[in-house]
Formats: C-alpha cells, sequence, structure tokens
C-alpha cells in the first residue's frame, strides 16, 4: 500500500486502511521523551524499524485510546496488560498470525514500557499466545541428496554444498567467506 508517497507494509497497512484510525497517528509525539528512549535505546536498525511497526500499531488499536504518552504511562499495569492481550486473541484468532508475529509485538511493547519504567506482566501475557511451531522439518541432507547436489552443480557450487555438509555451517556464513580465511584454517 503506499500512502503520501510512502510504502506501507504489514500491520501498518491493515491499520492505515481504515480512514477513521489514520488521524490517531497524529497524536503520536516522537519527540516525546517516552518515544525518544524507546527507539534511542534500540541499537539495530532492524530490530528498530520492526519495533516502532509495532508500537504504532498498538497505539492505534481501538481499545488503546490516548491523548498524551504521559497519561498513557500512568495507567493501571493491568489496564495495559489487559489491552494487550485483546490485541494477542485478536492476532492469534481473527488475523491467524503466527507466534514469531506476536512474539515480536510482545517484546516491542515491553521493551517500550520497561524502558520508560512501567512493568507489565510478560509471562502472564505470554499465556495468551500462539503455541511455537516450527514450520519447518530441520534434519541434514542424506547421502543420496548430496550425491544428486553435486552431479547437477557447477565447480564453485560443489565446494560449497561439500563445505556446508561437511561443517555444518549454515548458508548464511557462506557469503563472508573469504579464501584468505580458508587458507590459514590449513595450515
Amino acid at each position: 500500500m503506499i500512502l503520501n508517497g510512502k510504502k506501507v507494509t504489514g500491520y501498518e497497512s491493515v491499520r492505515l486502511s481504515d480512514p477513521s484510525l489514520v488521524s490517531i497517528s497524529d497524536l503520536i509525539n516522537e519527540n516525546h521523551n517516552a518515544y525518544v528512549n524507546f527507539i534511542s535505546s534500540l541499537k539495530s536498525p532492524i530490530t528498530r524499524k520492526a519495533y516502532v511497526i509495532r508500537l504504532k500499531y498498538y497505539l492505534r488499536s481501538p481499545s488503546i485510546s490516548f491523548s498524551t504518552f504521559d497519561e498513557l504511562l500512568s495507567r493501571d499495569s493491568r489496564l495495559l496488560e489487559q489491552g494487550i492481550i485483546e490485541l494477542l486473541i485478536d492476532m492469534r484468532h481473527k488475523k491467524e498470525l503466527s507466534y514469531s508475529a506476536q512474539n515480536v509485538f510482545l517484546s516491542a511493547l515491553t521493551h517500550f514500557f520497561s524502558i520508560n519504567d512501567v512493568v507489565i506482566n510478560r509471562k502472564k501475557i505470554k499465556k495468551f499466545m500462539n503455541e511455537s511451531k516450527n514450520k519447518y522439518e530441520y534434519r541434514s541432507y542424506s547421502r543420496e541428496e548430496i550425491s544428486r547436489l553435486l552431479e547437477i552443480s557447477d565447480e564453485r557450487e560443489k565446494v560449497i554444498i561439500l563445505l556446508l555438509a561437511s561443517t555444518g555451517m549454515r548458508v548464511g556464513a557462506v557469503h563472508p567467506l573469504l579464501l584468505k580465511i580458508l587458507k590459514n584454517s590449513n595450515g
């Protein structure tokens, strides 16, 4: 979805598609200490982007009505917990989001509240999330599968396949490898 010339995806597109909820973004004061503390405490730019999207999703939800961050942070922690639980139940049953999506959402909110000295009971809230399930079967390739891959591979691919099969390293660790590192490790 494109909004004001800016690409918006995921949670933001869900909320922004409802015009009645768009105006609440005007209430999010990005210069407020609570928001600045939250943003400044996140070191990874990828985590920062993901957490900001989840925080804005939370702040735009109909069950969370606030006019300032001070008002939100002064609320009783039980009310905050109940609002988060309602959103997690909605994510679980209506939106059918995965455990991972729910966990990132909860992590963002836990971080926001903890960095602003508001204690919420994460253990209690996690009880309302999906169970963690692996979508994929994680297993080693059989000798036959490796043999078939080697038959159709060029020399470079054969080296990579044999390296991965013999060391157990992740695929993502191949790219940063340098030849001089491999030569130094032998001798």
